[in-house]
């Protein structure tokens, strides 16, 4: 095709994307661009179908059985519930510290992570576990010698009462016993 033939084609888009802009100067967001003006009756078409489903209601046989069901509900006593009622009615009672450990023990009940530990300086921990390490060694050494934590024996010794036994069993206790008699 010679460029005659082209000539009124090309005309006639130009014309379209100049009319396209002069409609478009009041919008800003929108830059017209080669294939929008080419397609610009393709917007004329476009149809939007939205689709919303609804469940269906249950339809209700007897309107007898539905409050017998509802007060049937009302009435069954939940332990759990009490429970849990009672927990929370206990730690309403607690000062402010105490409830806050309470509460975060009924947490980690109902499967909530625990809290991590604070944060404590590197240097004091060393020293608390020395110090921790120092008092089992001491009790272990207690427990070898078979000795408690203050040094004292865990194995009593019972005096034997033999040499009692043998005075009382002797053959003189049947003939009494002699009295030495004194000088004056």
């Amino acid at each position: 095709k010679t460029t005659r033939e082209w000539q009124p084609n090309l005309n006639l888009v130009f014309y379209r994307y100049i009319i396209l802009i002069k409609k478009m100067q009041n919008s800003l967001d929108f830059i017209p661009t080669k294939s929008s003006i080419i397609n610009s009756n393709c917007n004329k078409d476009f149809e939007s179908v939205t689709f919303t489903s609804y469940k269906k209601k249950q339809k209700q046989t007897s309107s007898s059985s539905s409050p017998t069901t509802k007060n049937e509900k009302s009435n069954v006593f939940d332990i759990k519930k009490a429970r849990y009622e009672v927990l929370k009615f206990g730690i309403s009672g607690l000062d402010h510290n105490k409830k806050q450990e309470a509460q975060i023990r009924l947490a980690i009940k109902l499967g909530a992570k625990p809290p991590k530990n604070k944060y404590k300086n590197y240097k004091e921990l060393l020293e608390e576990r020395k110090k921790e390490k120092e008092v089992n060694d001491s009790n272990l050494r207690f427990q070898q010698l078979g000795k408690d934590e203050q040094g004292k024996s865990l194995v009593k010794i019972k005096k034997s009462k033999r040499r009692k036994n043998v005075l009382k069993g002797s053959l003189l206790e049947a003939y009494g016993t002699t009295k030495v008699k004194s000088k004056k």
